[in-house]
């Protein structure tokens, strides 16, 4: 029984035992080639550039502040993961920017990985191939961000550089060079891991840049106070400390919202968005039901199920407008609103739909690959209702009519 208890509590030893062995081969290629590319060039700098007694002072000083600041957001930090379920962006990378600004590019290294790692024992346990990806990614985007400022001759910045305009602009050259990195490098571990989404559609769908680039911002205010006047540090800590309450209200009300399997909207959310819909303009309601999904659950377990869901959802979102709403009901069952549409157009949608979600393939770590189709029941406004209720009553009628009648069809509702 303890033995289980430690394998369980420390993953991080049981390198064998991690599902990025079990991921498609095209995600451990790109996951590995990012790793070894960091590994090396970790090495190459540390073969190349002495580490100076102001690197180390001015290493030990971010990486302080940044664990106090670990400790001090933890609970906070623990409640937007449990609400966010998924990867989010925070403010750490203040601490790596300022570090890859400042200290030498093996220091900055090790102020990411020892931060990864602080955030993995205190915060919480994700999967350790992934924060490994994580930290890898992070580092690399500082070495960028330092190489644009070793080029034009300001690297570490701020010691021998002036306080003017072109100072300002290279240090935000760099800074742009960080975020496109980063960004870059985790979008295509997503877009290479998720079924049928693109590069540039997980780009459309990050929406926290602006995090990102307030953590950078910070860091820049890091770099300058510990250059200049240090004592300053203790104000600009204050400040992410200060705004964590506020990231933390907007997350909750947008996982009040989502439902966090898919990431779409949720029942009660998807029916206040459908009904303001309703209300201005004419609509198609389609009932999206998955086929025989039960023996996805039994025969492939429900990690796999819920990776199902997931490539349905995002396969669902790829083929609507952004115009239209789309939401889980719950199980296997989604919904989608047709903003501006007739009989002929949702039709014509829901067809499509249906097509491609027969395409659709997920893989499972035991490397089959599982395939579902779907029933769609159609309702079009005002035909067949002139409210959401009477919409989504007539689309569930004829969803099950597609039930009975062999499944893996449309039908549009008869009354």
């Amino acid at each position: 029984m303890n033995r289980k208890r430690a394998r369980h509590r420390f993953p991080i030893t049981h390198v064998t035992a991690w599902t990025l062995w079990q991921r498609p081969r095209r995600v451990l290629v790109y996951v590995l080639t990012v790793e070894l590319a960091t590994a090396l060039l970790t090495v190459g700098a540390a073969r190349t550039w002495a580490i100076s007694s102001s690197d180390l002072v001015r290493a030990l000083v971010i990486w302080g502040c940044a664990a106090v600041y670990i400790e001090a957001t933890r609970s906070i930090e623990r409640v937007r993961e449990g609400a966010h379920n998924a990867p989010y962006t925070d403010l750490n990378s203040m601490w790596t920017f300022s570090a890859a600004l400042l200290v030498h590019p093996v220091l900055m290294a090790v102020i990411v990985s020892s931060n990864y790692l602080h955030r993995w024992l205190r915060v919480r346990r994700h999967v350790v191939h992934r924060q490994a990806f994580s930290a890898s990614a992070t580092v690399l985007a500082g070495y960028a961000a330092a190489a644009v400022l070793l080029a034009a001759g300001q690297y570490p910045a701020f010691d021998e550089s002036h306080r003017d305009t072109g100072t300002y602009l290279m240090i935000a050259a760099a800074g742009i060079t960080y975020l496109v990195v980063s960004t870059a490098l985790v979008s295509g571990a997503i877009a290479l891991s998720v079924p049928r989404a693109s590069f540039a559609e997980v780009l459309a769908a990050d929406t926290d840049t602006p995090v990102e680039l307030a953590g950078m911002g910070l860091g820049v205010l890091v770099a300058w106070a510990l250059t200049d006047w240090p004592i300053a540090l203790t104000a600009v800590v204050g400040v992410p400390l200060a705004l964590h309450g506020r990231v933390l209200v907007q997350q909750l009300r947008k996982a009040a919202r989502t439902d966090p399997k898919t990431g779409l909207l949720n029942t009660q959310a998807w029916r206040d968005a459908a009904r303001q819909q309703i209300s201005t303009r004419p609509a198609a309601v389609l009932m999206i039901d998955l086929d025989h999904f039960k023996s996805v659950n039994d025969g492939h377990g429900h990690a796999a199920g819920d990776d199902v869901l997931v490539a349905v959802a995002a396969t669902l979102s790829h083929e609507v407008r952004s115009s239209d709403v789309v939401g889980r009901f719950g199980g296997e069952e989604f919904v989608a609103l047709l903003t501006d549409s007739t009989r002929h157009d949702a039709l014509v949608v829901a067809e499509r739909i249906r097509e491609r979600v027969s395409e659709t393939r997920v893989r499972t770590p035991a490397d089959a690959v599982i395939q579902v189709t779907c029933s769609i029941g159609v309702a079009v406004h005002p035909r067949h209702g002139t409210s959401l209720d009477q919409l989504l009553q007539a689309a569930d009628e004829a969803l099950y009519a597609a039930k009975r009648s062999g499944r893996n069809q449309v039908r549009l509702a008869s009354r």
